[in-house]
């Protein structure tokens, strides 16, 4: 029976991952998540160019007997300098409406008022319901203008809760991971713990 796992950090091994679940985004997808038009070759470029040392990425795979399936993906663009982050977020036409976005959205704001960010901003087109519907949920302010929307969420800062929720995703992940490799017989247990407790 299919399974939709945590929100994992993602990493340079989901580089694939991440390419195939964005080749298999529609043309309106596809321009919802990027704002504009984009061809296969422009998601194969941007998607070799992604730096996992300098930004966050978040997603859910699916997983079931056969394979993994990444079916949602965050990234969270970071300035350090301007303590400013930039979401772009996008889940698979069969896995929305079920709270996937959300919990990415709020596992990335975690992460970002943690490492100092002072906000998060989200671009999206205003015909981009579904997004408002997510911004507005997660306490974000909206604005429209020359035909695009923003979503901000400003004013973070890290608090001792803030960095005892983190820890406690990043360890219930680990945890996850390390049950299911023992379940399978895998032997890369203590590899999965070095690689989520590395994510913050």
């Amino acid at each position: 029976m299919a399974n939709i796992a945590l929100v994992i950090p993602l990493g340079p091994r989901d580089r694939g991952s991440i390419l195939e679940h964005l080749l298999a985004l529609n043309t309106e997808d596809r321009g919802m998540r990027f704002g504009q038009s984009v061809d296969d070759q422009a998601i194969e470029r941007y998607v070799a160019q992604l730096d996992f040392a300098r930004d966050a990425f978040y997603g859910v795979y699916q997983r079931n007997a056969e394979k993994e399936t990444l079916v949602a993906c965050l990234q969270l663009a970071i300035d350090r300098h301007a303590k400013h982050g930039e979401i772009g977020v996008s889940v698979d036409a069969a896995f929305r409406r079920k709270g996937i976005a959300g919990r990415m959205l709020e596992r990335a704001t975690l992460h970002a008022s943690n490492i100092g960010l002072s906000e998060v901003v989200m671009y999206f087109m205003p015909y981009n319901s579904g997004l408002i519907e997510l911004a507005k949920r997660c306490g974000m302010s909206l604005s429209v203008g020359n035909g695009e929307g923003i979503a901000r969420l400003a004013n973070l800062r890290p608090t001792p809760a803030s960095v005892a929720n983190e820890l406690a995703e990043v360890w219930g992940v680990a945890a996850d991971a390390v049950i299911r490799d023992a379940a399978s017989g895998l032997v890369e247990s203590t590899q999965n713990l070095r690689r989520y407790a590395n994510a913050i």
